[in-house]
């Protein structure tokens, strides 16, 4: 009787572990701790719903200590933040955004040591240049469409050629 307690328990323990390894391969957690932790999309922890967006929350790309706004949302292609803002690392560099009214945006960005063109990929649509306008501020428009039903955007931006001097250090989405 007691040799039937052990087996039972030990298939019940074999159970548990089986149902463990099948829940790991598809965990449900929230979109940032999966971006961050399991996809490493994400270079900086956003923190759960940290990139959810309101439009015309400026993102700080400098590194202030204590801002509240300092960007928390870069995916692959961008250097460490500096004083003076964050640098690509490579040709392209992405940012993600949840939560989005499904509306056309004008996205405003302030650079530095910019040496050539920024091309916008918003959702893997093509957009075109950032243009300098008057005031010194790059804007581009992006479309309605660009944006998920359920509210994201990937916003793909391209150093064309690319030079590890331009410097991304705010960016608006209005």
């Amino acid at each position: 009787m007691r040799n039937f307690i052990c087996y039972g328990l030990s298939l019940l323990l074999g159970i548990f572990y089986v149902y463990l390894l099948i829940s790991g391969i598809d965990p449900e957690v929230p979109l940032e701790y999966k971006m961050y932790y399991i996809d490493h999309t994400l270079m900086d922890w956003p923190g759960y719903d940290g990139l959810q967006y309101e439009s015309g929350e400026k993102l700080n790309f400098c590194r202030i200590s204590k801002d509240p706004n300092r960007v928390r949302r870069r995916g692959q292609g961008w250097e460490e933040l500096t004083s003076s803002g964050c640098g690509w690392t490579q040709e392209q560099a992405n940012l993600y955004f949840s939560e989005l009214e499904k509306k056309e945006y004008v996205l405003e960005a302030s650079l530095v040591d910019l040496k050539g063109d920024i091309f916008i990929i918003a959702n893997q649509t093509k957009l075109g240049l950032l243009l300098l306008e008057q005031d010194g501020v790059y804007r581009i428009k992006i479309p309605a469409e660009c944006i998920t039903e359920n509210g994201w955007l990937t916003l793909s931006l391209c150093l064309q050629p690319y030079s590890s001097d331009t410097m991304l250090k705010q960016l608006v989405l209005h």
